[in-house]
């Protein structure tokens, strides 16, 4: 292998530099040689931090998995409150009802005996889809 140097400043600045380089790496190499218990220690360390990372990593994934949990529930329960929730009108309405209903027999007043039509479709007018609201009330008025 031949080299192919043509201008020698630049060589003697490469050889610099790389000479540069060989110091650095043998004191990097006598600090680790000279220190092998305080790299064992510090390796020791980091394993024992390393265990502890996934000791709490694995705590947390349980507690999210809990959480996860306990979320479903409480939107299983909100859906179930919410079904209650939609039946308090007609809960409200049977029962302001019944009192009106009381209030007036307490009264001596006969109640009203009030038959619904069999079938209400049977008695409501058809009138077509086209129709404006203003001729809709018109058809239904002119009968």
């Amino acid at each position: 292998m031949a080299f192919k140097i043509f201008n020698i400043g630049k060589a003697n600045t490469r050889i610099d530099e790389l000479e540069a380089q060989v110091a650095t790496l043998t004191a990097q190499l006598a600090e680790v040689s000279a220190n092998p218990a305080a790299l064992e220690s510090e390796l020791t360390q980091t394993k024992s931090d390393l265990a502890t990372a996934k000791q709490t990593i694995g705590r947390l994934e349980s507690a999210a998995q809990a959480s996860a949990s306990q979320i479903a529930t409480v939107e299983a329960s909100l859906a179930a409150s919410e079904a209650q929730l939609a039946l308090v009108p007609a809960q409200v309405e049977s029962a302001a009802a019944a009192k009106s209903v009381q209030i007036v027999a307490s009264q001596g007043i006969p109640p009203i005996a009030i038959t619904p039509a069999a079938n209400p479709a049977a008695t409501a007018k058809l009138v077509p889809k086209g129709m404006s609201a203003k001729d809709r009330l018109k058809a239904e008025r002119q009968d």
